[in-house]
């Protein structure tokens, strides 16, 4: 499963648009990020990650049923999903591209990815 998540964050990161992409494994409270926006530190997608993350988790465990999130922000969007296992993928996408298309894409074929 490692080696897909690896591509599935290579494959993200190689689309126009997308400021950064990241993966939290099931069970793992770590995350694999991959940052493509050179305006965005490493440290700064890795924090807004883990905030995304608890606040899922939090909505999962009070039963709110949501597989699929977006935020839309100033300057972007956040698109995110969690798996039924846990594990979490997110994209940081620029809001003068309309990745939605693409983002539901990606997100629906990691939702479906097994282990």
């Amino acid at each position: 499963m490692q080696e897909y998540f690896h591509s599935w964050l290579e494959q993200a990161a190689a689309r126009r648009g997308i400021f950064a992409c990241a993966i939290r494994p099931p069970n793992d409270r770590s995350f694999a990020v991959k940052n493509c926006h050179a305006e965005l530190s490493d440290l700064r997608v890795k924090e807004a990650i883990q905030s995304l993350s608890e606040m899922l988790q939090a909505l999962r465990q009070n039963r709110v049923g949501a597989r699929y999130l977006r935020w839309t922000f100033e300057n972007g969007l956040v698109h995110c999903a969690i798996r039924d296992d846990g594990a979490i993928a997110a994209l940081l996408v620029g809001k003068e591209t309309d990745l939605t298309a693409e983002a539901d894409r990606l997100l629906s074929e990691f939702l479906r990815a097994t282990s």
